[in-house]
């Protein structure tokens, strides 16, 4: 790999990691059309085994009724990989933790991993695909609302 290849893959990989921390920090704000934003026009989420939601619209449709379900929550990244297949294409995985207020009041805990393939369109990287996994996911005992508690309490 020559000098101006290799620096071009250290953009790229920085521009994924921005795309892999916008998207969740408009998901968590509930910022639809930004989370939405991060996908390729005809991208997909798969959940599980569950069928792909694909496209920018059902993408928006069904995010908003996990907001509504959800409540509010925050994700935290923690493992990554991310390798360059080529100009126009990447992957890679992020294991994420993942506290919340479930819309009902009750607290929730989940972990699990996305695992994504990125594709360069007209100059900026996007989602393509997205496939969650989850390793657990339980409700707890928690005094109140997390997000609402101060932390020296």
């Amino acid at each position: 790999m020559n000098q101006e290849a290799a620096v071009q893959q250290l953009l790229d990989r920085a521009e994924i990691e921005q795309l892999r921390g916008e998207y969740a920090m408009c998901f968590d704000a509930h910022d639809l059309d930004g989370a939405v934003a991060c996908y390729a026009p005809d991208g997909e989420v798969q959940v599980g085994g569950d069928e792909p939601v694909r496209g920018r619209e059902t993408l928006r449709e069904w995010y908003g009724e996990l907001n509504e379900l959800m409540g509010e929550w925050s994700h935290h990244y923690t493992s990554a990989t991310l390798r360059i297949v080529s100009q126009d294409e990447a992957e890679g995985r992020l294991y994420w933790l993942v506290p919340a207020n479930w819309s009902d009041g009750r607290a929730h805990l989940q972990a699990g991993q996305y695992h994504d393939i990125y594709r360069k369109i007209d100059g900026r990287w996007r989602i393509q695909r997205r496939h969650a996994t989850w390793f657990w996911s339980r409700f707890m005992e928690w005094p109140g609302n997390w997000a609402q508690r101060d932390p020296l309490d």
